[in-house]
Order: C-alpha cells, then structure tokens, then sequence
C-alpha cells in the first residue's frame, strides 16, 4: 500500500508528541525528588528555610512516620532535623528543640539552628544564594503571613513505597575482632583449629590469628605474617591455595585473610580512648582562649563542644578539666534483697562512671564519653561468683552465683557444661532447660549499671549525642519490653560463652558472660548495649 501524505504527517506529529512528553520521576529513580514533587508543601517549607537553593545541602530525605507525616531531611556533612506535619504548618525539630514554624519569630530561630548545623563537618562548595546575602528576614521586613503556608500533607497511601531509613541502613549488634585464642583449647572449629596449629609452627608470635564471635566463618592472620614466607608455604600445605596472591583465601567454609581487628589498638574498642583525650582536649582549648564560633572546625568534635559550651555557661578562665578516664574505676556486683547490683566505687555513681569531669561554680560536672555503635554500660569480674571448681563440677552452688544465673534465666547445669565441653575441646549438643528470667531483678541489674546524675557524650555512630543522663531516663532505658532470649555458646552457637538478649525504650542489650583474658572460664560479665 503507498504511503501518503496524512500517513507520513501523522508519524510526524506522534514522533513530536513523544518528543514533548514530559519525563516522569518515580521512586526507583530519584527518592527524594519524587517526594518533593509529591509532598509540595515539604518543598516549600525548605525553600523558606533554607532557600530555593536546598537542594545543595541536602543528600536525602526519609518518610520515618505515615501519620503525622514525618521526613528526616539529612545534611551534606551528615547532620539532620525532621520536619513534622502539623495540619496548618510544619514543626521542625533540629538538635532535639522543636520549631512550629508559624510564627516568624520561630523560623528565624529554626533557621539559625540549621545554619548552625551546617557549619559541622567539612564545608559545602557552593555558589551560594543568588543575589546578596541572606539574613533570617527580607529587607523588606516581613509581616507574620509572609512565608509558605504548607498544604495538607497525607500519608502515603497504602501499597506505596516510602522512602524508609530501614531500607537502607540495618541497626546490628557486633563485635570486632576481639578474640585472640592462644591455644588449640580455645578454638571450636576443627579448620580453624588446624590452621592455628599450622601457624604456631611456623612463628612465635603467641596469637596468629583473631576472631570475631559474631562472624564465626572469618579468620583474620596477623599481618606480621603476611611477609613470611613460611607462613605462606604452611597455609598453601594445609589450604592448597596460596594466601599472598590476594590476601585472602576461601577454604573449607571460611574466609581467611590478613587482619589485625582490634590488635594493637586498631579495632573499634580503641577508639574510645582516643576520643575521650580529643573531647578533653577540646575543653582545654576553650577554658585557655574561649570559645571560637568562628573557627569550629578547629575543634575535634564541634557539635559536642558547641552543646557542652551553652549547658554550662563555659568561658575562658571561668572553668577547668579533669580526664578521669583512665582510672577505669571499678565497678564489682554486688547481692542485695533485690538481686545482683553493679556498684561504685567513687563518692557517687556519677563520680565513677566519669571520663571527664568539669569543675566550675555550681559543679562538679561529670560526663562520660562514648564512642561507637555497640557500647558497654557495666564490665564487672565474675571469677568468685562463678568459681572453676564448681563449674567443672557441673554445678554453681554458692548463693550469689546461683542468684545471678537466675536473674538472668541461665540454666545452671548447660552454663557449666558450655565451658566444661570447651576445656575438652568438644563442643556439646544438647537442649538446655528453658527458664525465666526474673525481670525484676534483671531490670535492677541495668538500671544500676546505667546509673544516673551525669551527662553522657557519644560520638563515632550517626548523630553525635549529648545529655543529661537522670533518673527519669535511666527508668526508660532500663524497663524491660521484650522477652529475654539465652544464647548457650553465644549467637554464633560455638563461642566459650553465654549471650542473654532483650530490649527497652532506649536500648538492645546483650549481656555476656565469658572468659576476657585467653582462658576458658568466665572472667567477666559485660552489659553490651546499642542505642535504637
């Protein structure tokens, strides 16, 4: 059939409506445009608060609650506030202080918060605002009405994605590499086991390798051996593979690779230290010249010096500094009429549980300092609680013993013979009694090990976080809301160790009971803890 002239202008015509078909953005392909384009009034709140050029210092944007619709806007250098929908306006909340944006007098204040946040972390490169600088108001000086008066926002109807941080990031509970077995005896995994032996023929070096209870198919070999020709030569007998090649080698189930974990002070634990002395060092600074607002980033960790700074009133001269953290005073269990207790050993709990103590009219003032994901409020030793000649008998027998096992729903007879089949080298297979914990007393236990009256400063995960720590709190952090769940072998089921699993308000704990010093029976029971 020939083609005529209708038929080529109709091709024509639908080529260009195709052409000016306007691009649709979905989800998939950029989030948080779709949900600026979705939810106009969110756009417009921005645009106010921080100029139509946001989109510069802005790297996500996050539905965290449906109803009230709640977005967490998130910083270029990794700070964030939430904005709210309150039905005729935003509330926005930047560094815990709540903003309702309809008045100007609050989103002036809500504008110097975020400017304020801006100013952490390395600095944006950006042309800036078009036009002359930009105060809080226009020349003009605004009346209340001028502003954006956001429109109703509804939840995003069901069955549709939202934009969720759990889609993105997962909260878990780990350690690093924090195990350093020094002999055949402390090793479950028999190909673990033979690699371990391999190496001790090799070098001197008393631990070759390290291991992380929560990964229990990776091995990390030292990299003092990494150079050592023997070293390599008695893996590639044992393995058929050579190591050097990429550094790592799979074999058997396992990953094996060079690595430290936390060796010589590598590992996360280390970093505790290093920023306790950095927060100390900051405060100097500031009792010896004051405060430099304009010359935050001289600081190691701004946003915390900046908070410390405004809840005490510190000044040059008016205050000084004492870095209590190394003491690492101790802090032994305890047995009263309510169960086993963490106790103190300074004049308060405030005073024990300090790294760095702010002495000044109205003081003193006691801060302990955190830092990491995965932290531990109480270490407490446990040798005479639990003493290797009862457990090797099978049974605990003296009565705080007893009492500890209980508080924390731990059967007596499968806590001894965890460590007992270790001592032999074997790993048991058994079903423990299922018993209960007495919440009462384990709600008692945390709550004296969380303890109360000082300002607890985290750094080193998310937001850097700064409080007081009081009694109020500790209650919400230490009641109980899910059920206890014990671990005989750990979570990983073949660790020399007793992992005891549960939830409140504010945290998830696992309390642990193990042997910290290159044995095989418990040394120590530690309250490990992450903030939800």
């Amino acid at each position: 059939m020939p083609v005529t002239n209708n038929d080529i202008l109709k091709a024509i015509l639908l080529k260009e409506l195709d052409r000016m078909e306007p691009e649709t953005s979905t989800f998939e392909d950029d989030p948080m445009n779709f949900l600026l384009k979705k939810y106009t009034g969110l756009k417009n709140t921005l645009e106010y608060l921080m100029t139509p050029s946001f989109e510069e210092y802005v790297t996500g944007i996050y539905v965290v609650a449906p109803k009230p619709t709640t977005f967490k806007v998130v910083l270029h250098n990794g700070e964030f506030f939430f904005l709210q929908f309150m039905g005729k306006a935003y509330e926005a909340t930047v560094q815990g202080k709540k903003y309702y944006l309809m008045t100007i007098g609050e989103k002036e204040r809500c504008m110097v918060a975020i400017s304020r946040l801006l100013r952490f972390g390395n600095p944006l490169k950006s042309k800036g605002p078009d036009g002359a600088e930009q105060s809080t108001r226009n020349s003009e000086g605004p009346t209340e009405e001028v502003g954006p008066t956001p429109p109703a926002e509804t939840s995003t109807p069901e069955g549709e994605e939202a934009l969720t941080e759990a889609m993105i990031l997962k909260a878990i509970l780990k350690e690093a590499f924090t195990d350093f077995p020094k002999s055949e005896k402390e090793i479950s995994n028999k190909n673990i086991k033979a690699l371990f032996k391999v190496l001790k023929t090799v070098t001197d070096i008393e631990d070759p390798i390290s291991l992380d209870p929560s990964k229990p198919n990776v091995v990390n070999v030292t990299r003092k051996l990494q150079k050592d020709k023997k070293a390599i030569v008695a893996i590639k007998n044992l393995t058929g593979q050579d190591i050097s090649i990429n550094n790592t080698i799979k074999w058997n189930g396992l990953t094996v690779k060079f690595g430290e974990g936390s060796r010589g002070g590598r590992g996360v634990k280390s970093q505790g230290p290093k920023f306790e002395q950095a927060l100390a060092e900051d405060l100097k600074k500031i009792s010896k010249k004051g405060l430099d607002e304009d010359n935050l980033d001289a600081y190691s960790y701004p946003k915390l010096i900046s908070e410390i700074t405004e809840e005490f009133g510190l000044e040059k001269g008016n205050f000084t500094i004492q870095f209590d953290a190394s003491k690492n005073q101790p802090r032994p269990l305890t047995f009263l009429g309510d169960g086993p207790e963490v106790s103190f050993s300074g004049k308060s709990i405030a005073a024990t549980l300090t790294d760095i103590t702010i002495n000044k009219e109205g003081g003193p003032y006691y801060i302990s300092a955190k830092y990491g994901g995965t932290l531990t409020f109480f270490n407490s030793g446990v040798t005479k609680i639990f003493p290797k000649e009862e457990i090797q008998s099978g049974k605990i027998k003296n009565a705080n013993g007893v009492a500890l096992l209980q508080t924390l729903g731990i059967d007596n007879k499968s806590f001894c013979a965890i460590f007992n089949y270790y001592a032999k080298g074997e790993v048991g297979e058994f079903k423990p009694k299922q018993i209960s914990a007495d919440i009462t007393k384990l709600q008692n236990l945390v709550s004296s090990g969380i303890g109360s009256g000082y300002y607890y400063a985290q750094a080193g995960k998310g937001e850097d976080l700064f409080f007081f720590l009081d009694e109020e709190y500790n209650e919400k952090a230490s009641t109980i809301t899910t059920d206890t769940k014990v671990y005989y072998s750990g979570i990983s089921g073949n660790a020399k160790r007793i992992d005891v699993l549960f939830e409140s308000e504010k945290y998830k704990f696992k309390i642990n009971i193990r042997n910290k010093q290159g044995g095989i029976y418990p040394s120590h029971i530690m309250c490990d803890y992450i903030a939800k």
